[in-house]
């Protein structure tokens, strides 16, 4: 009982900061330009990055559930990870760029910080021990990160479901929820390559304190 109030407590902090980040960081943008090309500004998600429009209510309604959930995720990795891993990235290009990473703690991390990223940070998305242990199990994986000797005495192999190729956990369901996520936000940020030279013209009038 006790373990379950305090996560929540500790669930709420995360929602009241990410609504924080997400209106300053729109009110300051929008603040800098004219309100007739207000839905033309893209902005970054915190944390995740992924991009939105500023006008996209829906949207940003998303992405604040998805950017809670990987603090919390992140945070929970922070608590357990192995000695000498890193931290948990939580950006599409954190974790490819930890994933490519030459220690091998590293690539498994952008691994399994990918494949959660990918499964939108799902409660149902294995924990590290039973996904390092899968990754080392598995044929697709790189052969330097799979053989490491160090690695397989830490994460004994053994067979996860729902590993798929590329290294990432995934079951239908999370499979059409990224497949739709990424639909969404296109659609959010997709416009016209003249209005991007408008939205950059006009922040750059505002840089100078000139109002578009």
């Amino acid at each position: 009982m006790g373990s379950t109030i305090m996560g929540n407590k500790f669930e709420q902090a995360f929602v009241n900061e990410i609504d924080a980040l997400f209106e300053d960081d729109r009110a300051r943008a929008l603040a800098t330009i004219s309100s007739e090309l207000h839905k033309f500004l893209i902005l970054e998600a915190p944390g995740v990055r992924f991009k939105y429009s500023a006008t996209d209510d829906e949207l940003v309604a998303i992405l604040k559930v998805l950017s809670r959930d990987a603090l919390v995720t992140y945070a929970q990795f922070h608590a357990s990870k192995p000695l000498g891993f890193p931290e948990l990235p939580i950006s599409f290009d954190a974790c490819k760029e930890m994933k490519n990473k030459r220690y091998p703690c590293a690539q498994l991390t952008g691994f399994f910080g990918l494949s959660q990223l990918m499964a939108r940070w799902d409660k149902k998305h294995p924990t590290f021990k039973p996904f390092f242990r899968g990754l080392l199990a598995d044929e697709r994986t790189p052969k330097q990160l799979r053989e490491d000797p160090e690695l397989r005495k830490m994460f004994s192999p053994k067979p996860l479901e729902g590993l798929r190729q590329g290294g990432y956990w995934a079951t239908p369901a999370t499979l059409k929820g990224w497949v739709d996520l990424v639909a969404r936000i296109d659609a959010s940020v997709r416009q016209p390559a003249n209005s991007v030279l408008m939205i950059a013209h006009a922040r750059a009038l505002a840089d100078r304190g000139i109002q578009y």
